[in-house]
């Protein structure tokens, strides 16, 4: 750790070639970044709560619409439905920037496809790809979602 720690604080004050980083991780970031007062102090931390379906649904919802329509794609209307913005907040573990990744990931697969709408399947199809689960692990698909543990990778739902 402490070989990182000096690595950082090295590139942020390099005499010719000062930078600034954006990290991003997990909280155990967080525990490396205290882990040195100096480094500590040369950190400015912005912090994205977990998302709330409940709360969030119309900022993902014009996330979604904004990086389909800026791809030249359409929301279809099954996604856009308010009620199922809870599907990929959950199958992005309530995490922003996962979000975004499996977001964009849905798009170019609708690209690659060589459509011009995105719907819930593309979705499905990149969750299925990530993941390697069965359809009926799949939160885009199961009518059940909320049990599903998105964490698990290449689940055919042997232990359930």
């Amino acid at each position: 750790m402490k070989s990182v720690v000096n690595t950082l604080k090295s590139l942020l004050q390099h005499q010719a070639w000062p930078v600034g980083l954006i990290l991003t991780g997990t909280p155990e970031l967080k525990g490396i970044i205290n882990h040195d007062v100096q480094l500590a102090r040369r950190v400015f931390p912005i912090e994205f709560p977990r998302l709330n379906a409940a709360v969030d649904s119309e900022r993902v919802l014009g996330l979604l619409s904004h990086y389909a329509g800026a791809s030249g794609l359409e929301l279809r209307p099954d996604v856009i439905q308010r009620d199922l913005v809870a599907r990929p907040i959950h199958a992005a573990r309530r995490e922003f920037g996962l979000l975004i990744e499996m977001s964009i990931a849905t798009i170019e697969g609708t690209i690659r496809d060589g459509r011009t709408d995105v719907d819930l399947a593309d979705f499905a199809q990149m969750f299925r790809k990530r993941s390697g689960c069965i359809d009926g692990l799949n939160p885009f698909i199961a009518d059940d979602f909320e049990r599903i543990d998105v964490s698990r990778l290449l689940d055919a739902g042997e232990n359930d």
